[in-house]
């Protein structure tokens, strides 16, 4: 596959397309770069006034994919929010979630997932929203965080050298360990 064609694909992916709308929405709030929180980076980052940052990370996820794997979808909503504030340089401080759902029942693996990747990560729940009368399963996940030093995306340059860490392991058995955490990741 040509360089252009693997650009073409990734430029029509629906993950990418969903990212013009952050940008719709930030121009609706007035928002730019250089407004507080630094929009556009994978947390929002503002100055201590003793220096260093606080970290803001939020996702919410398609209904779909809660209802497909409740369990997993709880993990991710930990799991994606402090990789984001790992990706700006900081470590997780606290974790709340938003839930919706039919009733207690539909609500467990959720909130069973969020528990099990809060205690893996050694981050704590500290509160959120819970409405178990809803017509439909859904999540939305928040978390802060601090970073002494802050990696920023807009500081990258051309040139500048990406790393990705992959587990070459498990990187073919994702689908197989959806639902339950490996024994490692439960610190055994």
């Amino acid at each position: 596959m040509s360089l252009a064609a693997i650009v073409a694909d990734l430029a029509s992916h629906p993950s990418i397309l969903g990212k013009l709308d952050v940008a719709e929405a930030t121009r609706t709030l007035g928002l730019t770069g250089a407004s507080a929180g630094r929009p556009g980076d994978d947390a929002a980052a503002l100055p201590r006034p003793e220096g260093g940052w606080d970290l803001f990370a939020a996702e919410a996820f398609i209904p779909a994919f809660v209802e497909d794997d409740p369990w997993f979808a709880g993990w991710c909503g930990v799991m994606v929010n402090l990789s984001d504030i790992a990706a700006m340089g900081g470590h997780g401080t606290a974790i709340t979630d938003m839930i919706w759902a039919p009733d207690a029942a539909s609500a467990r693996p959720v909130l069973e997932g969020l528990m099990a990747a809060s205690d893996a990560y050694g981050v704590p729940i500290v509160g959120g929203h819970t409405n178990l009368r809803a017509p439909a399963l859904s999540l939305a996940v928040a978390v802060t965080g601090r970073a002494n030093t802050l990696i920023s995306s807009f500081a990258a340059e051309p040139g500048d050298l990406l790393v990705a860490a992959v587990d070459p392991i498990s990187a073919g058995k994702c689908a197989s360990n959806r639902g339950r955490p490996r024994a490692r990741s439960r610190g055994r």
